[in-house]
C-alpha cells in the first residue's frame, strides 16, 4: 500500500496560522480605525450643525417645501439670507426658532403653472418679493398665534427687496405693523409708484407699537414717487412740504445728492404730524437725463 506523504505546503503550519491571525487582526484594526474616523466626522458635523448661526442661499430656485427641513438640520440659525434667488409661488418656508435677521436681496417672485406631470411654467410676478411671501417668512420666524396676538416680530433686522404694489391701499394693517415693529427695517421697491398717502398708511401702522418714536427711522428706498416732481428750487420744495402736510405728514429733513454717474438721490426725512409713531427715511434714486 502506498502512503500519501503531505508536503509542508499542504497544511497550515503554526507559523502560517499566526500570520493569518495577524492579517485578520490588522484588517480589523484598519476597519475599526476607519469606523472610528467616520464616527468622529459624523459627531463633528452634528456639533457643527448646532453651531451654524447663518444660512445663506444664493442663486437658488425655491419652490414647494424645498427649505422647510433646514431648521431641523440647523436648529441654531439666527440669520437667514436669500440672495439672487427665484421664489416660485406657492412656496413654503421652515420655522427658525432662534432667527433674528432676515435679508432678501435681489430676488424675483414667480408663479408656477402646471403644464404636465413632468413640468410646469414659471411666470414672473415682480422684482423683489410680494407681501404674501413676506408674511410667510415672518410667520415662520415666530409662533404665529403669538405674532397675531402682539403684532410684534421677534426679528431685530429686516432688509428686503419688496413689491408693495397696491398693498398700502388696502386695510391689511396686521402685516404692516409686524414689519414696521422690526427695530432695523430697510425696504427697497423700484417698481411701485409711491405717494404721500401710501407713506401715511405705512407710518400709521407704527402708532400702536410701544415706544415707536424711540426706534430708528424705517428706511425705504424707491425709484418712483408721484408727488416728487422737480424739487431743486425752494418754491418746489415748499410745495412738496405743503402736500405732505395735507396728508398728515411733516418733512423734517431733505438732502439732494448728484453723483458722477448722473444719478440723483433725494433723501427725505418724514414723520407723522403727531409726535407718535416712527419716522421714515425715504431715499429716491433716479437717473438724470
Amino acid at each position: 500500500m502506498q502512503r500519501y506523504q503531505r508536503k509542508v505546503g499542504d497544511c497550515i503550519t503554526p507559523k502560517s496560522g499566526i500570520e493569518a491571525f495577524l492579517l485578520v487582526s490588522r484588517q480589523q484594526i484598519d476597519y475599526d480605525r476607519r469606523y472610528n474616523q467616520i464616527t468622529k466626522y459624523i459627531i463633528i458635523l452634528n456639533q457643527a450643525k448646532f453651531k451654524v448661526k447663518k444660512l445663506r442661499l444664493i442663486r437658488c430656485t425655491l419652490r414647494d417645501d424645498f427649505t422647510t427641513f433646514f431648521p431641523n438640520i440647523y436648529p441654531s440659525i439666527e440669520t437667514v439670507i436669500y440672495e439672487n434667488c427665484d421664489l416660485v409661488e406657492p412656496v413654503k418656508f421652515g420655522f427658525y426658532k432662534n432667527q433674528k435677521v432676515l435679508k432678501i436681496i435681489n430676488c424675483v417672485t414667480h408663479n408656477s403653472t402646471n403644464v404636465s406631470e413632468n413640468g410646469c411654467n414659471f411666470t414672473k410676478t415682480c422684482n423683489g418679493v410680494t407681501f404674501e411671501i413676506i408674511e410667510k417668512l415672518l410667520s415662520k420666524s415666530a409662533d404665529p398665534a403669538l405674532l397675531q396676538q402682539k403684532y410684534i416680530s421677534p426679528l431685530k433686522e429686516l432688509e428686503a427687496d419688496v413689491y408693495f404694489g397696491t398693498y398700502l391701499n388696502s386695510n391689511q394693517s396686521y402685516l404692516l405693523q409686524v414689519i414696521t415693529s422690526i427695530e432695523n427695517c430697510k425696504l427697497r421697491d423700484n417698481e411701485t409708484v409711491f405717494s404721500y398717502s401710501m407713506i401715511k398708511t405705512l407710518l400709521d401702522s407704527t402708532l400702536q407699537i410701544e415706544n415707536a418714536s424711540s426706534l430708528p427711522p424705517i428706511q425705504l428706498q424707491i425709484s418712483r414717487f408721484k408727488e416728487l416732481g422737480q424739487i431743486n428750487e425752494s418754491q418746489s420744495i415748499k410745495k412738496i412740504m405743503n402736500i405732505a402736510e395735507l396728508n398728515g405728514l411733516s418733512i423734517i429733513g431733505f438732502e439732494e445728492i448728484i453723483t458722477g454717474e448722473k444719478l440723483k438721490i433725494d433723501t427725505i426725512q418724514i414723520k407723522l404730524t403727531s409726535l407718535e409713531g416712527r419716522q421714515l427715511s425715504l431715499k429716491i434714486k433716479g437717473k438724470i437725463y
